[in-house]
Protein backbone atom coordinates (compact mmCIF):
# COMPACT_ATOMS: atom_id res chain seq x y z
CA UNK A 1 0.00 0.00 0.00
CA UNK A 2 2.85 2.45 -0.72
CA UNK A 3 1.41 5.64 -1.40
CA UNK A 4 2.64 8.34 -4.00
CA UNK A 5 2.83 11.10 -1.64
CA UNK A 6 5.99 8.95 0.05
CA UNK A 7 9.33 9.72 -0.10
CA UNK A 8 11.67 6.28 -1.21
CA UNK A 9 12.84 6.40 2.89
CA UNK A 10 9.00 6.04 3.77
CA UNK A 11 8.54 3.30 0.89
CA UNK A 12 11.55 1.91 2.44
CA UNK A 13 10.01 1.86 5.86
CA UNK A 14 6.80 0.79 4.95
CA UNK A 15 8.09 -2.32 3.73
CA UNK A 16 10.21 -2.70 6.95
CA UNK A 17 7.85 -2.52 9.24
CA UNK A 18 5.00 -4.47 7.05
CA UNK A 19 7.72 -7.66 7.06
CA UNK A 20 8.34 -6.89 11.31
CA UNK A 21 4.25 -6.99 11.47
CA UNK A 22 4.03 -10.74 9.53
CA UNK A 23 7.16 -12.35 11.24
CA UNK A 24 5.31 -11.59 14.24
CA UNK A 25 2.04 -13.22 13.28
CA UNK A 26 0.04 -10.98 11.48
CA UNK A 27 -1.88 -11.01 8.88
CA UNK A 28 -1.06 -9.64 5.34
CA UNK A 29 -3.61 -7.20 5.43
CA UNK A 30 -3.56 -6.09 8.64
CA UNK A 31 0.34 -5.82 8.50
CA UNK A 32 -0.09 -3.43 5.70
CA UNK A 33 -2.72 -1.08 7.50
CA UNK A 34 -0.20 -1.15 10.98
CA UNK A 35 3.01 0.05 8.27
CA UNK A 36 0.48 2.60 6.11
CA UNK A 37 -0.66 4.28 9.76
CA UNK A 38 3.22 3.89 11.17
CA UNK A 39 4.30 6.09 8.07
CA UNK A 40 1.95 8.38 7.62
CA UNK A 41 2.03 8.80 11.63
CA UNK A 42 5.56 9.66 11.58
CA UNK A 43 5.23 11.83 8.45
CA UNK A 44 2.55 13.87 10.37
CA UNK A 45 4.95 14.25 13.38
CA UNK A 46 7.87 15.49 10.60
CA UNK A 47 5.90 17.90 9.28
CA UNK A 48 5.90 16.07 6.01
CA UNK A 49 2.07 15.78 5.18
CA UNK A 50 -0.52 19.28 4.57
CA UNK A 51 -2.17 18.61 7.26
CA UNK A 52 0.80 18.77 9.75
CA UNK A 53 0.39 22.66 9.71
CA UNK A 54 4.11 22.70 8.70
CA UNK A 55 5.58 24.60 5.96
CA UNK A 56 8.32 22.09 5.32
CA UNK A 57 7.56 19.37 3.00
CA UNK A 58 10.10 17.26 1.62
CA UNK A 59 7.94 15.04 -0.32
CA UNK A 60 5.04 17.58 -1.51
CA UNK A 61 2.73 15.24 -0.11
CA UNK A 62 -1.10 15.44 -0.25
CA UNK A 63 -2.45 12.56 2.23
CA UNK A 64 -3.46 13.29 6.34
CA UNK A 65 -2.15 10.77 8.94
CA UNK A 66 -4.16 8.96 11.15
CA UNK A 67 -4.38 9.94 14.45
CA UNK A 68 -4.75 6.33 15.85
CA UNK A 69 -1.25 4.62 17.18
CA UNK A 70 -0.14 1.20 16.55
CA UNK A 71 1.60 -1.61 18.00
CA UNK A 72 5.09 -0.84 15.68
CA UNK A 73 7.26 1.68 14.94
CA UNK A 74 8.33 4.47 16.90
CA UNK A 75 4.86 4.96 18.26
CA UNK A 76 5.70 3.39 21.24
CA UNK A 77 8.45 5.80 22.36
CA UNK A 78 5.91 8.41 22.01
CA UNK A 79 3.44 6.53 24.02
CA UNK A 80 6.07 6.67 26.35
CA UNK A 81 6.58 9.79 26.82
CA UNK A 82 3.37 11.27 26.57
CA UNK A 83 2.64 8.70 29.43
CA UNK A 84 5.76 9.85 31.32
CA UNK A 85 4.59 13.63 30.67
CA UNK A 86 0.86 12.84 31.94
CA UNK A 87 2.24 11.31 34.95
CA UNK A 88 4.41 14.36 35.85
CA UNK A 89 1.45 16.85 35.35
CA UNK A 90 -0.51 14.46 37.98
CA UNK A 91 2.74 14.76 39.88
CA UNK A 92 1.85 18.72 39.95
CA UNK A 93 -1.33 19.01 40.55
CA UNK A 94 -0.98 16.43 43.74
CA UNK A 95 2.15 18.82 44.98
CA UNK A 96 -0.77 22.32 44.34
CA UNK A 97 -3.87 20.61 45.86
CA UNK A 98 -1.47 19.46 48.61
CA UNK A 99 -0.96 23.34 48.92
CA UNK A 100 -4.21 24.32 49.24
CA UNK A 101 -5.01 21.53 51.60
CA UNK A 102 -2.77 22.70 54.22
CA UNK A 103 -3.86 26.21 54.35
CA UNK A 104 -7.68 24.05 54.84
CA UNK A 105 -5.66 21.90 57.68
CA UNK A 106 -4.38 24.91 59.18
CA UNK A 107 -8.29 25.16 60.45
CA UNK A 108 -8.18 22.13 61.87
CA UNK A 109 -9.55 19.73 58.92
CA UNK A 110 -7.37 16.81 58.83
CA UNK A 111 -3.89 16.16 57.07
CA UNK A 112 -3.94 13.91 53.86
CA UNK A 113 -1.08 10.96 54.28
CA UNK A 114 0.81 12.92 52.06
CA UNK A 115 1.72 15.88 54.41
CA UNK A 116 1.91 13.05 57.34
CA UNK A 117 4.55 11.87 55.89
CA UNK A 118 5.90 14.82 55.02
CA UNK A 119 6.11 15.91 58.33
CA UNK A 120 7.35 12.67 59.58
CA UNK A 121 10.45 12.67 57.52
CA UNK A 122 10.94 16.39 58.81
CA UNK A 123 10.65 14.55 62.18
CA UNK A 124 13.38 11.78 61.35
CA UNK A 125 10.63 8.92 62.19
CA UNK A 126 11.82 5.60 60.95
CA UNK A 127 9.57 3.27 59.07
CA UNK A 128 7.56 5.49 57.53
CA UNK A 129 7.13 4.60 53.94
CA UNK A 130 5.59 1.63 55.37
CA UNK A 131 3.02 3.09 57.53
CA UNK A 132 -0.67 3.79 56.47
CA UNK A 133 -2.40 7.37 57.26
CA UNK A 134 -3.28 6.16 61.05
CA UNK A 135 0.16 5.11 61.94
CA UNK A 136 1.47 8.46 60.11
CA UNK A 137 -0.66 10.43 62.50
CA UNK A 138 0.03 8.37 65.49
CA UNK A 139 3.55 8.51 65.16
CA UNK A 140 4.17 12.23 64.44
CA UNK A 141 1.77 12.83 67.24
CA UNK A 142 3.74 11.12 69.47
CA UNK A 143 7.08 12.64 67.80
CA UNK A 144 5.75 16.30 68.01
CA UNK A 145 4.61 15.95 71.81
Amino acid sequence: MPQKAWSNKRERQYEHIKEGEKKQGRSTKRAKEIAARTVNKQRAEKGETKSSGSSRSSSGSSRSSSSRGSSSGGSSSKRGSSAARSSSSTRGSSSRSSASRSSANRNGQQKTKEQLYKEAKRLGIEGRSKMNKAQLQRAVNRKSK
